[in-house]
């Protein structure tokens, strides 16, 4: 089986980075399966890819315009050229494009859908170039829900989820401590929904300490929410860190305050390691990942202030061996298993 996967253009430091080389490494040992990642139009940052050998991406921080026109190039070129039998594509953008070089070359490869992002959440997914598209690889319950609401039978959708480390061991101390952790983006209103925590952090009357693990363009407007609300003592910001795990050595939970999601890997990364979450019930993702025995769903910030207290006043408490015991089903070895799986269905159907 040959599996074009197309990308599109990234940052270099998102979760979607961190799924592409785990699966780009997992199937490259398939003998059953040879497998090309294509980057039309590179990427802001390839560092991401520096550990594999065949990686030839290039770094683009040029003019929008051109990175677009010249991908839309390079993308046709590459249609012609390929002989997969699959090509799975990671935008809706991607799907309408594939599609008509697929019908301008008489091509006869599968098109599959990867959509790392709620439906109805992100703008740049378009429902109608989805359906476009011949199969689904989702990576949450919640938008392989979606995907049913627009009309998609599910005969056609392979939920497949994220894949997430998985460590025996952990030096994360979750006893005795009183600071809990939030690695995300920082932004104050949009996705990752900063004020949510600002405003729980306001009414938790105990002792405690959030570590911010992140970067964005909102943070000064956060810093300075922060301090008008005299909450300085409150919130440490260590800035955007790819190794930020390996500083942290204590904490109560994790805490995600999304307006929605995908599939939070940081969720599982934090459960992988022993430490318990607190995440807003968004759509799509956190109710995939979140257990009774690894952490505690919430819907808004009064209840993120309950959940905080609760931890802080030892009512609410999670054994480090169970929390990582908790997503066997959504660790790499299974996730591999899905994936290879939905793949060879796809190909057989």
């Amino acid at each position: 089986m040959k599996v074009l996967v197309v990308v599109p253009f990234l940052s270099g430091k998102g979760g979607m980075e961190t799924v592409l080389v785990k699966v780009w490494k997992f199937l490259n040992q398939q003998s059953s399966v040879k497998i090309e990642f294509y980057f039309p139009q590179g990427v802001k940052d390839n560092t991401f890819l520096q550990d594999l050998t065949e990686n030839n991406v290039k770094s683009f921080n040029g003019s929008k315009i051109i990175r677009q026109v010249s991908g839309i190039a390079a993308l046709f070129s590459k249609i012609k050229q390929t002989d997969a039998d699959i090509v799975v594509c990671m935008s809706t953008r991607l799907i309408s494009m594939v599609s008509k070089a697929k019908v301008i070359l008489n091509k006869k490869f599968k098109i599959i859908s990867w959509i790392h992002f709620s439906l109805y959440h992100e703008k740049a997914v378009n429902i109608k170039d989805l359906k476009k598209a011949d199969y689904h690889l989702s990576i949450s319950s919640g938008i392989s829900r979606q995907m049913q609401e627009q009309g998609i039978s599910s005969n056609k959708i392979f939920t497949v989820f994220n894949p997430v480390e998985r460590h025996n061991t952990s030096h994360i101390k979750i006893k005795n401590t009183k600071n809990f952790i939030y690695m995300a983006r920082l932004q104050y209103s949009g996705q990752k929904n900063f004020s949510a925590l600002i405003e729980a952090a306001k009414n938790v009357n105990r002792d405690f300490v959030i570590d911010v693990y992140g970067d964005g363009s909102d943070k000064d407007k956060i810093v300075l929410e922060i301090k008008k609300l005299k909450l300085e003592k409150k919130f440490i910001f260590h800035g955007w860190n790819p190794k930020a795990w390996e500083n942290i050595s204590e904490g109560l939970a994790l805490i995600l305050c999304s307006k929605y999601e995908g599939f939070p890997t940081v969720l599982g990364e934090s459960i992988s390691r022993g430490l318990p979450v607190i995440s807003t019930n968004c759509p799509t993702g956190p109710d995939d990942i979140i257990r009774s025995n690894n952490g505690i769903l919430v819907d808004n910030a009064n209840k993120l202030a309950e959940a905080m207290i609760d931890i802080l006043d030892g009512n609410i408490y999670f054994e480090a061996n169970e929390v990582k015991n908790s997503i066997v089903d959504l660790y790499e070895k299974e996730y591999f298993e899905r994936f290879l799986k939905a793949l060879k269905k796809i190909q057989e159907s």
